[in-house]
């Protein structure tokens, strides 16, 4: 059906190899999400392991984007790479509720029912997407031939780079984490994005009506400049703990890229923060991308960007871990 063979990708000019790529499905908590492999075509899975680069993407993002900016790259420098969409958006499936009052399956049956549901698309919830980025990474380490599942490394962007950070936390498997322009302390980022939700007592009030049913996470409205509407408790509360309380479990070398001139949200509040509460205790490094949070994606910073992380990766996961 959806997973399509693989295809052959011209490399970037310079690039080591040559890349193939296939489309695939994986599920996350029984959601159907689409993803892409990246290897180099001159490494046949049965000859031949090779360290691998889960990515994550930011607010909003897709695995378009990571497919045609980065994954290509990375695999061109001897990685093999996997991309995907987080539930609910690009090509893959969305959370289904009910849309009316949920009949009873007929006893002895196959547990299904026919009813009215509503698909649930673009609602950024950083639990789901945590839960995603576990099941994309056990689907890279497990499912995808070729992989040396003792180099393994993780690389997130934007709202991602929290994420990257929270799982390279907590999963020994990762062994290198490079996190780019990340955003980290979202209740502190959060002052001016909702101003009618400024405030933990506002927040707690928006949970209390989710929780009687008067509102949804879907029915917010989505902030100016972003795509996709927040579970709004969830992204100000629960991804700033989950994050920053990880930070003393990370053991892996990390790599935090940050904005010189960041407008979303401040660096010493994010990037700079996951700096001094990493150095000198793992392998960090602290580096700034010219221009603002969005100029990440372009030259010069784009090119600068994907350089450094190419470098770390390589540094850090050129040779097999000899305790695995």
């Amino acid at each position: 059906g959806r997973a399509a063979k693989f295809r052959a990708s011209t490399a970037a000019p310079g690039s080591k190899h040559q890349v193939v790529n296939k489309v695939v499905d994986l599920f996350s908590d029984g959601v159907r999400m689409s993803g892409t492999i990246w290897r180099p075509e001159n490494a046949p899975p049965d000859k031949q392991l090779l360290p691998a680069i889960l990515l994550c993407h930011g607010w909003g993002g897709k695995r378009a984007h990571l497919d045609f900016s980065y994954a290509p790259k990375f695999a061109a420098a001897g990685f093999v790479v996997l991309t995907f969409d987080y539930r609910g958006w690009g090509e893959s499936d969305g959370i289904v509720v009910a849309a009316e009052a949920q009949p009873k399956p007929e006893p002895g049956g196959d547990g299904t029912v026919s009813m009215r549901v509503r698909v649930v698309r673009k609602v950024i919830d950083p639990e789901w997407q945590l839960r995603d980025v576990d099941s994309a990474l056990n689907y890279l380490l497990y499912a995808v031939p070729g992989v040396d599942i003792s180099r393994v490394g993780i690389w997130g962007s934007s709202f991602g780079g929290g994420h990257a950070l929270a799982t390279g936390a907590r999963d020994s498997r990762i062994k290198c984490i490079v996190c780019q322009i990340g955003s980290i302390n979202t209740h502190a980022n959060w002052i001016n994005r909702h101003p009618q939700y400024r405030g933990a007592p506002a927040i707690h009030r928006l949970a209390a009506e989710q929780a009687q049913g008067i509102t949804f996470p879907w029915t917010l409205q989505m902030p100016a400049g972003l795509d996709g509407a927040p579970n709004l408790p969830k992204v100000v509360f629960e991804h700033t703990d989950k994050t920053i309380s990880s930070l003393d479990r990370i053991q892996a070398p990390t790599l935090i890229l940050a904005a010189e001139k960041e407008e979303l949200f401040r660096n010493e509040q994010n990037s700079e923060l996951v700096y001094e509460r990493l150095k000198g205790r793992v392998p960090a490094q602290l580096d700034y991308l010219p221009g603002g949070h969005y100029d990440a994606y372009g030259n010069p910073a784009y090119g600068k960007g994907l350089q450094l992380a190419t470098d770390w990766f390589k540094l850090y996961l050129s040779n097999p871990d000899p305790k695995l």
